[in-house]
């Protein structure tokens, strides 16, 4: 019926209107392909060296590292328990005056007058006709000066077996532990910034559509307004390709806004001051490799959880945890300490009587001690931490169950993208055999907008169908890659 009131029309126009429309119209121009934009530029920025840069300069991997050097430290303070623990002290003393010392039954002071300065002379007990009063001995004063120099040594013996060696192992255990996160945190980091990298591209890839499907709407709105102006359709059909190129301007509007989004987000993601504008370095339209390791699931899986780093942090901490433990439950047992002291004082208080001249003593002790109070809150600690390092392990088959559903979700999505690879490719090109019939039959009054309008949006579809399948391939390599831990294979540990 439309193509008969179509003919009936142009029956109708005037010998120069139907001149105007029966002249040929130059064949469109073939749309560039959407692809070709996206090809890599020399000295362009690729996904390798967007990772490699969000990986270095990440915020969250330097917390990660101020933790390595932490545990670092506490690895240290531990294997200091294997030294001695020696003490150095220095004293002065000042003494109050005393009374003499009082001998005799009389209660009469006894002082005896030195004949030479530090002589000896041993005390004895005195007669009733002796006097009080003596010459040539020296006096039992204390002095009231006095001068301590010391030095202390305490062996642990007992902390050895059973303290020092746990306490070493728990801290190169959470040493490891440390760095191995802190270098799953990059590896993270860099695959989430290659996913960025790959979604800007995807923009970009989007934004040349939108503005291929703007081009070919405005030639449509400038056909159907020739043809309004020969009387061929009605003034709908050219408000309805008015509207059609208004939608499209705001999707080219919302797609360049994209662009610039995604592109700020490589700039924050690699901390690159400046607002430059990248150049696309790696060719997304290259197919990539099939791997003949990708094909099963159940050896991804195996190959995940032989080496994903988050499980190697889980086992390292656990394995902290269970020395932990050990040191705990040891202050339930006994300790054997050796002990040893040089003394050199004025006066030195093992020599008497005092003199007031510096004097060298040593001695030599082993202890063994225990305190039966300290079990109850030792084995306390200890079944605290045993608590902990079953928490880990069951922390650690909720990854592993994580870790399954990652890698399946990772190789769906391979698997759909090598699929979509093929079937966009022949739709895109169904489209564009649709599109420039439908174009053809309008401009020549067998086709209405509506179907014009139709094919185009069908063709638009299919092009940004296109690039996303190359993107989407890219991206599920990303994510297979790091769900599997292959990334990890050159990670610093």
């Amino acid at each position: 019926m439309t193509r008969t009131i179509t003919f009936a029309a142009l029956c109708l126009l005037s010998p120069a209107a139907r001149a105007q429309m029966a002249a040929p119209h130059p064949p469109p121009a073939p749309a560039p392909d959407p692809l070709a934009t996206l090809k890599a530029a020399s000295g362009g920025l690729t996904a390798d060296e967007v990772g490699r840069r969000a990986a270095e300069t990440s915020v969250e991997a330097r917390v990660r590292e101020r933790a390595v050097d932490a545990a670092e430290a506490r690895r240290e303070e531990a294997e200091a328990g294997y030294w001695p623990r020696l003490t150095g002290t220095a004293r002065y003393t000042r003494l109050s005056q005393v009374p003499p010392i009082e001998f005799g039954s009389s209660g009469a002071s006894l002082v005896f007058t030195p004949s030479q300065p530090n002589d000896i002379v041993a005390p004895r007990a005195l007669t009733g006709s002796e006097p009080l009063f003596a010459s040539g001995l020296p006096a039992f004063g204390v002095p009231v000066n006095q001068y301590t120099l010391q030095a202390a040594l305490t062996v642990p013996l007992s902390d050895y077996l059973f303290r020092v060696s746990q306490a070493i192992s728990a801290a190169t255990h959470s040493a490891r532990a440390a760095r191995v996160d802190e270098q799953a945190a990059r590896l993270k980091v860099a695959a989430e910034a290659r996913v960025g990298y790959y979604q800007w591209i995807r923009a970009r890839g989007q934004a040349v559509v939108a503005a291929q499907a703007l081009e070919q709407a405005r030639a449509h709105l400038r056909d159907a307004q020739q043809m309004f102006a020969a009387g061929v359709v009605s003034r709908a059909d050219t408000l309805r390709a008015e509207s059609q190129v208004k939608s499209i301007e705001l999707l080219q509007a919302r797609t360049l806004n994209l662009v610039d989004l995604a592109e700020e987000q490589l700039h924050i993601v690699m901390h690159d001051p400046g607002a430059r504008h990248y150049d696309i370095g790696e060719d997304v339209t290259a197919l990539l490799p099939a791997r003949a390791s990708d094909a099963s699931l159940a050896h991804l899986q195996d190959e995940a959880f032989d080496h994903r780093l988050e499980l190697r942090a889980l086992d390292e901490t656990a394995g902290s945890v269970r020395e932990l433990a050990k040191v705990s439950r040891a202050a339930q047992y006994p300790r054997l300490d050796l002990a040893g002291n040089a003394v050199y004082a004025n006066p030195n208080q093992r020599i008497f009587p005092l003199r007031d001249r510096f004097d060298s003593t040593w001695d030599a002790t082993v202890q063994l001690s225990w305190t039966p109070t300290d079990i109850a809150g030792a084995r306390a600690a200890g079944r605290a931490q045993t608590a902990q390092e079953a928490q880990i392990l069951a922390q650690r088959e909720a990854l592993l169950d994580g870790l399954r559903l990652e890698v399946t979700q990772a190789y769906q999505l391979q698997r759909e993208a090598e699929v979509a690879l093929g079937t966009t490719v022949q739709g895109l090109l169904a489209a564009e055999e649709s599109a420039r019939v439908r174009r053809d039959l309008f401009r020549n009054g067998r086709a209405t907008l509506v179907e014009v309008n139709d094919a185009e949006s069908e063709l638009t579809r299919s092009r940004l169908e296109v690039v996303n399948a190359h993107i989407d391939a890219r991206i599920a390599r990303v994510r297979l890659d790091h769900a599997v831990g292959r990334d990890a294979a050159g990670a610093r540990l």
